[in-house]
């Protein structure tokens, strides 16, 4: 036990693995249940373990209800209420999922809960907290739900379309008309790749729209 306290999230969860391949053991409700190993859906997952036990896992899923969440955690791996249980993997998570190398229960549940309010993927939350820099800081959730408000622009059918929004905001579409200037001398196409290069950040859904973020 003090050797597998400090191995990193990754150790154990190899450690799990194997640990599953000799006992022949199946999950009950694992992200990828079809024979060519593709999801099973495009919902969110967590492999949990409790701290006594860190590699006999659990695939499960959470919601927005943190307290909730907690006590259902806690009943799927035995944990005693009261103890941290151990994440040793994700799923649908985007690229938070992929690079963070440790997840917190509070923050998973945030990204539940900006998903279900702004019907995005957890996997478009997910991604917009790896380029908010979230993947390799601590933020609280309280600030991860106030920066989400300041950087979220909305759904677009394309960059360009919402390169077009920001010129109506910015009052430059009006005066082009006003001093008589034709569209094609404005470089949309420039404008575009100075925007999603500097200002924001798009994260393509799977119906081929982009969400965009402004970048801090």
């Amino acid at each position: 036990m003090a050797a597998l306290s400090h191995l990193t999230r990754t150790a154990l969860l190899e450690l799990a693995k194997l640990r599953d391949k000799r006992n022949h053991r199946t999950h009950s409700d694992p992200p990828w249940a079809r024979p060519d190993g593709r999801p099973a859906d495009a919902g969110t997952r967590i492999l949990v373990a409790a701290p006594a036990d860190p590699t006999l896992a659990f695939w499960t899923r959470v919601t927005a209800d943190l307290r909730a969440s907690w006590l259902h955690v806690a009943t799927v791996t035995g944990a005693a209420e009261g103890n941290d249980a151990l994440i040793l993997d994700v799923h649908g998570y985007g690229a938070y999922g992929e690079r963070r190398a440790r997840f917190d229960l509070p923050i998973l549940c945030t990204v539940e809960h900006l998903a279900a309010e702004h019907h995005l993927p957890a996997a478009a939350i997910g991604t917009w907290l790896d380029l908010a820099g979230a993947s390799t800081t601590d933020p609280a959730p309280d600030t991860v739900t106030a920066a989400f408000d300041d950087a979220y622009a909305g759904i677009h059918q394309t960059r360009h379309i919402f390169a077009r929004t920001e010129c109506d905001r910015n009052g430059w579409t009006r005066a082009f008309g006003a001093a008589g200037i034709p569209d094609r001398y404005f470089n949309l196409d420039a404008f575009t790749e100075h925007l999603f290069r500097s200002e924001v950040g798009g994260v393509e859904l799977p119906d081929e729209r982009i969400a965009v973020f402004r970048r801090p």
